[in-house]
Formats: C-alpha cells, structure tokens, sequence
C-alpha cells in the first residue's frame, strides 16, 4: 500500500495529519479523505492494473495490505 500523505477535508480542503485515526475535519467537521502519495506508488508499482485479473485486487497497490479472498464472483 503506498504511504498515506495526509487526509484532506471535502468540505474546506484543510489538511489534517495521518498519524491519528479520525474521521471528521477539527476545523469544520466535514469528512476527511485520505490522500495518498502516488508519485511514490509510480516508482514502485509492480503491475499495471490493465494487466491484471478481472477483480478489485488489480488494484492491490493501492489497496490495504490484505490476502486475496474470493467466491468466485465476476
């Protein structure tokens, strides 16, 4: 998973830290998005997401780190 730069308010774009698990803005309590380092995921990428399997975990450099669980389903 690349490293978490900073999570950013919806509401009023400020910049909040990382480091503590929260869900709303200190400043205007809008919802936070994280915000991730993707010029970091560029260098280290191991395969492009076009090539890979017809699922969510073709995007698993993106994804939290987590074992590949299926049913099956398309």
């Amino acid at each position: 998973m690349p490293a978490i730069a900073h999570l950013e308010c919806a509401r009023c774009h400020h910049h909040v830290s990382a480091d503590t698990p929260q869900t709303v803005c200190p400043a205007c309590a809008g919802s936070l998005y994280v915000r991730y380092d993707l010029d970091t995921l560029k260098q280290t990428a191991t395969r492009p997401a076009c090539s890979a399997e017809p699922s969510m975990w073709r995007y698993a450099n993106v994804l939290p780190d987590a074992a590949p669980v299926t049913l099956g389903e398309g």
